[in-house]
């Protein structure tokens, strides 16, 4: 086998655009109290990082206006996304390095994980069919399902929860799916299908593996739904644990090599978590600035020297 540099160039470009995965696990600051960090910020990154925390909340709503308002807040949001890698620290760098480390580590091993899991432990009839009907939670159906059902049920409901696990995990899902499709194109890694071996790389030829785009989804709308739900253990485990099945299945039908889900997966978690975190870190900063609060002011004037209480409504 043989690695050519076309291959470590591709390798390295799987590794830098899938930086953006690794978006920070705290929650955005507010816009009224922003990070000291965020004063070196590069022009580009501070404008999306303003806008994204300026913006009001967008929970849906039946009215004319709201599509247009989802769309600037995507928008907004895709820009953070993808400007993050400007705003990282030495300990999201370190991070980076480890995924970078793990990523590259899978793929040395991708061939023996691929014969171990799929030709020494073939799927029974019963396997295939479980796993084929599994894939459709990362496909059109799972979208469907989580974004259309949480609607449906928010707007019949009132159910206000369920109207922004609707929001999030559809643009949770079109941001992620959206890159997942770049980034194939810009890959150009070969299936396993091709024979060609994991390291089989010829970017914009219409070679499709890395990453894995039922994965990507899966974990998309996982994160979203578990991060909603304050990452319960009720939650968690079982939406993780299903886009878990989803990018299993795909290297059980022979679809994708192992680190193809795992880039996938990365890419759709952080994408999901994000989304959830900024839409919060909007709420949190619409709710302060229309709570009650009272403030102290120095007074000083002619023969008067004191302090005026205020108390805004």
């Amino acid at each position: 086998m043989t690695f050519r540099v076309m291959d470590g160039v591709a390798l390295a470009s799987v590794i830098f655009l899938c930086g953006l995965t690794l978006a920070r696990a705290e929650e955005p600051q507010l816009l009224s109290n922003p990070p000291e960090a965020a004063v070196y910020e590069p022009a580009f990154a501070r404008y999306f990082d303003e806008q994204v925390h300026a913006s009001p909340p967008a929970r849906p709503r039946l009215s004319l206006d709201y599509p247009i308002q989802f769309f600037w807040r995507f928008a907004f949001d895709a820009g953070y996304l993808l400007t993050e890698p400007a705003r990282w620290d030495g300990n999201d760098w370190l991070g980076f390095s480890t995924f970078a480390a793990a990523t590259a580590g899978t793929m040395v091993q991708d061939r023996t994980i691929d014969i171990y899991s799929r030709i020494d432990h073939p799927r029974s009839s019963g396997e295939k069919h479980f796993e084929d009907g599994i894939q459709q939670l990362g496909d059109l159906a799972g979208i469907a399902s989580v974004i259309g059902g949480s609607a449906i049920f928010g707007f019949a409901a009132g159910n206000d929860l369920a109207k922004d696990i609707a929001a999030d995990s559809a643009e949770a899902a079109g941001f992620s799916g959206a890159m997942e499709s770049v980034l194939k194109e810009a890959i150009g890694r070969g299936r396993p299908t091709g024979r060609q071996g994991p390291f089989h790389f010829r970017p914009f030829s219409g070679s499709a593996s890395m990453p894995s785009g039922h994965s990507t989804i899966a974990f998309a709308l996982a994160s979203t739904v578990s991060e909603r739900f304050d990452n319960s253990w009720l939650v968690a485990p079982a939406a993780y644990g299903l886009a878990s099945l989803v990018a299993f299945s795909r290297t059980r039908a022979d679809a994708h090599f192992a680190s193809d889900v795992l880039v996938g997966a990365a890419l759709g978690t952080a994408t999901g978590r994000t989304v959830v975190e900024l839409e919060r870190s909007r709420e949190g900063a619409a709710a302060q600035s229309s709570s009650p609060h009272a403030f102290l002011t120095p007074q000083v004037g002619p023969g008067m020297a004191g302090v005026a209480f205020h108390l805004a409504f």
